[in-house]
């Protein structure tokens, strides 16, 4: 089937949703930005909830947990909507994790911890320094909160490396955290990785597991093989789960982050409901599990792109 350029001020003349297209290429790409469309069947339905709608979702999910506006950009070029299915039937939800100002750890050393914290806070009013909610706000998991102090401690002590959020779109498992008792969903991704469960994981078999079903979940994906897979960060985990609501059950997942104390290599644990849920983290021993430590993975997808749509069938 032959493909016909379309400029995006034509795009803004013949259609509705094609319009919300346009505004948000224009946005990003400017007004000489091309788009491929099928001549015989213009896909703009096709592409709408994947590529405007899914930007609207992220927007508003975002403002409810940061209390601020926050500039989504467009989804990857290589998540076509082909991909975006196929991510949903692996067990993946599309998210974005925002860009946030967290400053250095220079930054964090000059100032205390709680200047620091209160200085997010000021820049993103929905996500709480976790100390100062009271009782019955630490109880409830609606409200957002920044990691406890306990995090940042150790960051400016130079044990966990100071978190970066430059802004990526990315595929999260997007099943509930489990509460103690209960078992994770089972996803195509579990029987890739070869388990039954995610509880009674250590931490080095999670990895092992992960890099060994890699291939394998990116290629029936349809995304390239050089994509990164992993476990979450602690601050990625910490945002997501006040989003998802991760932290209102009593288990704990490991994150990819590492802790350096006493010349040994750790992970950082998080989401325990009792002791802060999306605020609570502690280290454990890589080669430790527990049946109330589990874990779940991340696709990083990356920035946006040029989309290329193509007929179906």
């Amino acid at each position: 089937m032959a493909l016909e350029r379309w400029r995006v001020e034509q795009l803004k003349q013949n259609n509705t949703v094609g319009a919300d297209i346009a505004q948000t290429l224009l946005k990003h790409y400017g007004d000489v930005s091309l788009l491929k469309i099928p001549e015989e069947e213009p896909p703009f339905l096709k592409v709408k909830e994947l590529f405007v709608n899914r930007v609207g979702v992220e927007q508003n999910a975002w403002k409810n947990v940061l209390g601020v506006d926050v500039e989504v950009p467009p989804v990857p070029s290589l998540v076509t909507p082909e991909v975006n299915s196929n991510l949903k039937h692996l067990g993946f939800g599309l998210r974005y994790i925002p860009k946030l100002d967290l400053g250095t750890v220079d930054d964090l050393k000059k100032k205390d911890k709680e200047r620091y914290l209160d200085e997010l806070q000021k820049r993103s009013p929905g996500w709480r320094r976790y100390e100062s909610l009271s009782d019955t706000e630490r109880g409830d998991h609606l409200v957002g909160r920044n990691l406890e102090e306990w995090y940042w401690r150790q960051i400016k002590n130079g044990d966990i490396d100071h978190p970066q959020l430059p802004g990526v779109w990315v595929a999260v498992e997007s099943m509930p955290k489990p509460s103690y008792g209960e078992s994770y969903r089972k996803t195509p991704v579990s029987d890739k990785m070869g388990l039954s469960d995610r509880f009674n994981v250590n931490w080095n078999d999670a990895q092992a597991a992960i890099q060994k079903a890699k291939r394998g979940i990116l290629s029936e994906a349809g995304l390239p093989s050089s994509l990164d897979v992993r476990m979450l960060e602690t601050l990625e985990w910490n945002l997501l789960a006040n989003r998802e609501g991760w932290g209102a059950t009593n288990t704990y997942e490991w994150t990819n982050t590492e802790y350096r104390a006493g010349g040994e290599s750790n992970r950082v644990i998080a989401g325990y409901s009792g002791s802060g849920g999306a605020a609570y983290v502690y280290w454990y021993h890589p080669g430790d599990s527990s049946d109330d430590l589990g874990f779940r993975l991340v696709v990083v997808l990356g920035s946006f792109g040029f989309i290329s749509i193509t007929p179906s069938g």
